[in-house]
């Protein structure tokens, strides 16, 4: 099974009133809970705080993620929501 390394969103480039910003907010706290990579389980889960259930909660509203593959692959190396998309993502 794959490994994911979730990273810390940046959380004061979300405006106060951005409806992504509760998710975030959930995302950063349950990083200061866990060490090193994970694996996301199912997004049906009855766990409100697991990755997958907000990874899942962010999808639904529509909300930004920067994600980094691994070279050579189709696993996620890492992952975050941003409150934006840049001009020229790598």
């Amino acid at each position: 099974m794959s490994t994911t390394k979730p990273l810390h969103a940046p959380l004061e480039r979300f405006f106060p009133s951005d409806p992504i910003r509760p998710l975030v907010t959930r995302w950063n706290t349950l990083i200061e809970g866990i060490k090193g990579p994970v694996t996301f389980g199912s997004t049906t889960s009855d766990v409100l705080d697991s990755f997958a259930a907000i990874t899942a909660d962010l999808a639904a509203n529509d909300a930004k993620v920067q994600i980094h593959v691994k070279p050579n692959s189709d696993t996620v190396a890492s992952i975050r929501p941003i409150p934006f998309l840049p001009p020229h993502p790598i």
